[in-house]
């Protein structure tokens, strides 16, 4: 059996080529706008978050960011609209959510937007994102300080191996012809709509929407917002595990840039009763506010089949129900809003 190498050059040329790979994540250090480019199209509308992080300026007064659930519960049109009728103000609702929960990508990409924009308010899920994202590795580089700070070491050499492997993706992803912005333009001039729309068209049989008529409840801020910090309340937590340090570094940034935090739990369709809320949201001296709704208050008047009208599965509403609920919710956020910013 032949050598792998017939001579020392060619060990050398191999251990060589080895070492600038293993150390390619030292020398290589891409940009946060390239690092947005080589997302995949399949975590959402990528196009529209660049343009919303790094093309926009205009300040925003409510910014949702999170996973699929949410992104699908709040519809920012309906909840612009309602808020307008409320407190007679036009508010520039963006809603940068997509799809796989992950509150250390969050956490990053909110990192991204607020330093480049600035945001009055800030809605998250209270109890979703408990999972690491399968793309972090390839979005965060592992020489960003604030990674360093918030990453175990055991998962730190995990995301370094992922940003050798990002490695081709993120080359490809300098040379080619069609950047992101180019990308959301072309889409933005032939739709109408002013950002996409996460709610699925379809009903929980999977066939196309029947209309719904029916009123949303009509509920108080004071039944909406659940006040843990004074105590009365003791609810049923989460552990956000190793994410908690996201959490943090989320809370830490809205300090830092003045951005009033929101937490709202979202329902699924087989909830009896509100859902636990993430430990990290309620941890004394944080005064984050809980926005939820009791499913005996959000659905207790509707049969089965209205239900099912409301829902694309068991977790995530469709446009009817993203309608129903952002309209429910409205008077929590427009409260919340005024007290932050009078």
């Amino acid at each position: 059996m032949k050598p792998a190498f017939s001579s020392r050059r060619q060990r050398l040329g191999f251990l060589l080529c080895l070492l600038l790979i293993v150390l390619s994540p030292v020398y290589f250090r891409p940009s946060r706008k390239l690092c947005f480019e080589a997302l995949v199209f399949n975590l959402g509308p990528i196009d529209y978050w660049y343009h919303q992080t790094f093309i926009e300026k205009k300040s925003v007064d409510i910014l949702v960011i999170g996973a699929s659930v949410i992104g699908a519960a709040i519809d920012p049109n309906v909840l612009r609209q309602q808020l307008h009728s409320l407190i007679g103000k036009e508010l520039n609702v963006v809603s940068l959510a997509g799809n796989w929960a992950g509150m250390d990508f969050l956490a990053f990409r909110l990192k991204d937007f607020l330093e480049n924009r600035k945001s009055k308010m800030l809605i998250i899920s209270a109890d979703d994102g408990l999972e690491q994202h399968p793309f972090f590795g390839q979005f965060v580089h592992f020489s960003d300080p604030d990674f360093v700070r918030l990453t175990r070491i055991n998962r730190f050499f995990e995301l370094y191996a992922r940003n050798i492997a990002s490695l081709p993706r993120l080359l490809r992803t300098k040379v080619r012809s069609h950047p992101l912005e180019e990308v959301f333009l072309a889409r933005s001039a032939q739709s109408k709509m002013n950002q996409p729309d996460l709610a699925m068209k379809q009903d929980f049989a999977g066939q196309p929407l029947s209309p719904f008529d029916r009123r949303p409840p009509i509920l108080s801020p004071s039944d909406l917002i659940i006040d843990f910090e004074s105590g009365e309340i003791s609810p049923e937590k989460i552990s956000s595990k190793d994410v908690t340090p996201y959490y943090e570094f989320i809370i830490e940034l809205c300090k830092k840039h003045g951005v009033k935090l929101v937490g709202v739990l979202v329902p699924n369709m087989d909830d009896k009763n509100p859902r636990p809320v993430v430990e990290s949201l309620i941890t004394p001296g944080t005064k984050i506010p809980i926005v939820s709704v009791d499913p005996k208050h959000l659905f207790g008047k509707l049969e089965k089949a209205d239900m099912k009208k409301l829902f694309s599965d068991k977790v995530h509403f469709n446009i009817n129900g993203s309608r129903y609920f952002t309209a429910t919710i409205a008077p929590a956020i427009g409260k919340l809003y005024e007290s932050a910013n009078n």
